[in-house]
């Protein structure tokens, strides 16, 4: 029988974490709409190539209630909130 004393609580996040999280949503604050995207993007023919300053696009991805593009580099934000971008070695 699960009761409330049997079940673990998740454990509390750094502070780390926590100003790692305030500042992924300070970034997410301006993110662009999808339509804002393609209304941006409609405005080049289709057969037109997209170049994303060295980044190797990978794939998009719904999290939660965002569209996350991705791509074949490591990209994220430090603890100081800047922009860390990894080359994925393949061994």
């Amino acid at each position: 029988m699960i009761t409330k004393a049997n079940i673990a609580k998740p454990p509390k996040p750094t502070k780390a974490q926590l100003k790692r999280e305030e500042l992924f949503q300070k970034k997410l604050s301006n993110a662009k709409t999808v339509e804002v995207l393609i209304r941006h993007l409609s405005a080049f023919p289709k057969d037109s190539k997209v170049y994303f300053s060295g980044l190797d696009f990978s794939r998009l991805k719904m999290r939660g209630d965002f569209v996350q593009v991705e791509f074949a580099q490591q990209v994220y934000l430090n603890n100081r909130g800047k922009i860390i971008i990894e080359e994925i070695s393949e061994e």
